[in-house]
């Protein structure tokens, strides 16, 4: 029955997604720490295995909330983001952890300019 739910609700985001059914979120407010927590917790949790949970829930709280969170989501800019992945390599995070930070925030602003909430993702840049 539980499997059954969550393919349920996965269906219906796809299908509001598809519909143009926009999101609950304040866009004009909205800074990076709330959509992102926003997105790993309704968008991704149950959506992807555990262990890519676990490594996009690593990705955000501890790097990216605290280094991103407190611009706004419309106001994050492509040199804001590459200062960001420098930070964390002259910190001592290995290229590849960054990389994996890197696929996580492209795919979070991928939602978020599927949203609408932004007109272009950033992290592409």
């Amino acid at each position: 029955m539980r499997l059954t739910e969550c393919r349920g609700a996965v269906l219906k985001k796809r299908v509001n997604r598809h519909s143009g059914a926009r999101p609950t979120i304040p866009a004009g407010s909205l800074m990076v720490a709330e959509y992102l927590a926003h997105w790993l917790n309704d968008s991704m949790r149950g959506t992807v295995r555990p262990s890519t949970f676990e490594r996009y829930e690593y990705a955000v709280r501890p790097h990216n909330i605290p280094a991103l969170g407190r611009v706004k989501l419309k106001s994050l800019t492509t040199a804001y983001v590459q200062a960001f992945y420098r930070e964390c390599l002259n910190t001592g995070l290995a290229p590849a952890t960054v990389h994996k930070m890197h696929v996580m925030l492209r795919k979070a602003l991928a939602q978020a300019v599927s949203d609408g909430l932004i007109p272009r993702n950033v992290a592409y840049g």
